[in-house]
């Protein structure tokens, strides 16, 4: 993503949120921190945000967003769906990874079927789910960051200590 296409993204934001006081240290922070962003996915982001959220968003919101709509990961009660038609049908084929991951991590196939607790099982799922969704999401998000921005030659972002004497 070019600067250009970052700072019209932002610009959208900041028409969008009058009442934000964002600072130029802020736009050239975020700027930075999205450079490795698809410009179309965080277009779609930002207008979602626009449109359903009263805030500013932080980088780490907008990053989250992107990460998670180009990883196209089910919502937790998607992934529970999967569980108990892959159950039903006796196959885990049309399962994503993560979800297989989540139900192996609470004793497979064998112990979703034949719980003697199923809503303790669902639950102890959902939770270790959404656990591996966060972990997956988080490094999807820091990856392009340790790639493109944590380098000793990348002169777009340095954060240098001022004195504020």
């Amino acid at each position: 993503m070019t600067a250009s296409d970052v700072s019209s993204v932002l610009a959208i934001l900041v028409a969008a949120y009058p009442n934000a006081e964002i600072g130029e240290e802020t736009l050239v922070v975020y700027e930075a921190m999205l450079a490795d962003v698809d410009a179309k996915a965080l277009q779609v982001v930002v207008l979602q945000h626009i449109a359903t959220s009263k805030w500013f968003p932080t980088v780490a919101e907008l990053r989250e967003a992107v990460a998670e709509d180009a990883m196209n990961l089910p919502s937790p009660a998607d992934a529970l769906a999967q569980v108990q038609a892959a159950i039903h049908a006796k196959e885990n084929g049309s399962m994503h990874g993560l979800v297989y991951e989540a139900m192996q991590r609470c004793g497979g196939s064998w112990e979703a079927k034949r719980s003697t607790t199923p809503q303790q099982w669902r639950r102890q799922f959902l939770e270790v789910y959404r656990e591996l969704r966060a972990q997956t999401i988080t490094e999807a998000n820091t990856q392009g960051v340790k790639d493109n921005l944590l380098t000793d030659n990348n002169p777009q972002f340095r954060l240098e200590r001022t004195s504020h004497a």
